[in-house]
């Protein structure tokens, strides 16, 4: 016995068998296309402290973070990379317990104030911490003059 296949299924397999199309690329010249305020490599704003603060903060070590006001989820280790990601190894810790899990996401920032002083947000894209959810989204001043991560959520 066969079955006759839908045509929204047939559909989505042509479209996956045939590929997405591109423009072909043009022959104008480089100068015609406008500046942007964000380089293309990392995302960053193209400023001299922008692209500083965003070395400071990919170099930095952040440990035992707690990004809630509860202090339940702690971040034992929190890295931010230029391209736009982070990723932490996390725990939930409820009185004697603690759950280990890990948490990733993606992160922007305004124009640098400094060199080690910006706004960002950043998103939870993923997670496996218990009562987390993706799309958690956090907005904070950064400030890394000592050396440390310090925020103040805005």
């Amino acid at each position: 016995m066969t079955r006759p296949i839908s045509l929204a299924l047939t559909c989505a397999l042509l479209t996956l068998a045939c590929g997405e199309k591109k423009a072909p690329a043009s022959s104008g010249d480089a100068a015609e296309e406008a500046p942007s305020e964000q380089t293309a490599a990392n995302d960053l704003p193209g400023d001299k402290a922008s692209q500083a603060f965003g070395d400071a903060l990919a170099d930095l070590e952040i440990a035992r973070f707690a990004p809630t006001d509860d202090g339940v989820l702690i971040y034992d280790s929190l890295s931010f990379e230029r391209s736009g990601t982070w990723t932490a190894a996390a725990a939930v810790e409820v009185m004697d317990e603690r759950m280990e899990c890990t948490e990733s996401g993606s992160w922007t920032m305004d124009p640098a104030e400094s060199e080690v002083r910006a706004t960002m947000s950043w998103t939870v894209d993923a997670t496996t911490c218990p009562g987390r959810e993706p799309g958690y989204s956090q907005r904070a001043l950064v400030d890394l003059s000592s050396g440390r991560f310090d925020l103040s959520f805005r």
